[in-house]
């Protein structure tokens, strides 16, 4: 065999490997955050969603990132909204909703523009009832983040909702700023 021909035929097998390795990764359900972004963005969140939610297991390491507040899994989150229903909506604003305590800067930038003002900073996806302890700690955490951050609608309407169930909760009246 000469070498040109060598060299094309390894070529050929490492092409072969390589669109074999896309093909499987890309229908392989990944819990990876950085791999649901990159997979929704080339092949639709529906694609993502359905291939996480028949492993629960898989599905279920996702929502625990989100509700441990990283980042990554935040932006997952967000790739996945246009896809959750039923359940897996419960899940997903169940997680959504206790962000806001543990990453108060990357529930409000990455998930209430998507999510909403009642789910990431009120109590809308709480299924418990909201204790005092609970509201004010909410609301301490909106409140410290909107210390040293420039003022936005968005921001507003996330300490109106965090202040709605720490009023309710505490038995006062009106907004407490």
């Amino acid at each position: 065999m000469s070498r040109t021909r060598r060299r094309t035929a390894i070529g050929a097998a490492v092409a072969t490997l390589a669109v074999g390795a896309l093909v499987v990764s890309a229908y392989w359900p990944h819990s990876s955050p950085t791999m649901i972004h990159l997979k929704a963005r080339l092949f639709g969140p529906e694609f993502v969603f359905a291939g996480l939610w028949t492993y629960h297991d898989r599905w279920s390491a996702v929502v625990a990132g989100v509700a441990a507040g990283d980042s990554r899994y935040l932006r997952a989150a967000v790739d996945l909204y246009p896809s959750l229903d039923g359940e897996a909506a419960h899940d997903m604003v169940g997680a959504v909703s206790e962000v806001i305590e543990r990453n108060p800067e990357g529930a409000i930038s990455t998930l209430l523009p998507r999510f909403g003002a009642e789910t990431v900073c009120g109590v809308s996806g709480i299924d418990a009832e909201v204790s005092p302890e609970l509201a004010a700690r909410r609301l301490h955490a909106v409140r410290f983040y909107a210390e040293s951050a420039i003022s936005t609608p968005e921001l507003e309407a996330c300490l109106r909702a965090a202040e709605s169930p720490a009023n309710i909760a505490t038995g006062r009246e009106g907004p407490s700023r």
